[in-house]
């Protein structure tokens, strides 16, 4: 019985030492890991008025992508990497992605100072509603003082089960 509550001991002291052991190395990270599940997202403000957008992080759904994007009304920018981008993509989208973020703000920066002169808002989608990569980007943008920024929940995978006209290419 005394090896069995030695091994016990010894084995909740392991786990504790362990657990302490991946907070501090998650901690010590440049993005570290959530310890709860957040949805991408969730931080944001969700609305379908243009009232609203003055400033800020706006959640919107399909019905106002839809009509936003066929009024010409945002500047509509994809978060996917560049080879999904290539294979489709929403109407007249610059390709922003969250790993060549840099790179790709650079190469855009006229056209992003263009929309940030004439207060259009920024659509920022990625792949699903579950991707993180819009959210990224838009963090990104609203650093570097451009905004109001909405983000389309529902990403490239609703927008293509809707059925709706998709550009390939860049």
């Amino acid at each position: 019985m005394n090896q069995l509550i030695r091994n016990a001991i010894l084995s909740l002291g392991l786990f504790v030492v362990s657990g302490a052991i991946g907070l501090g190395v998650n901690a010590l990270r440049p993005e570290p890991l959530a310890l709860t599940y957040e949805p991408p997202g969730a931080r944001f403000v969700k609305s379908s008025s243009s009232e609203a957008w003055k400033s800020g992080i706006h959640l919107v759904e399909m019905d106002t992508t839809q009509e936003l994007i066929a009024q010409n009304g945002v500047l509509v920018l994809d978060a996917r990497p560049d080879l999904f981008y290539e294979f489709g993509h929403l109407p007249n989208a610059e390709n922003l992605s969250r790993k060549e973020f840099e790179a790709h703000f650079e190469a855009r920066r006229e056209v992003l100072n263009e929309a940030k002169e004439l207060e259009v808002p920024f659509l920022i989608y990625c792949a699903h509603e579950h991707c993180e990569d819009a959210s990224k980007v838009a963090e990104q943008l609203i650093a570097k003082g451009y905004e109001p920024i909405l983000i389309f929940e529902g990403g490239y995978e609703a927008w293509e089960r809707a059925g709706l006209k998709i550009e390939e290419g860049i």
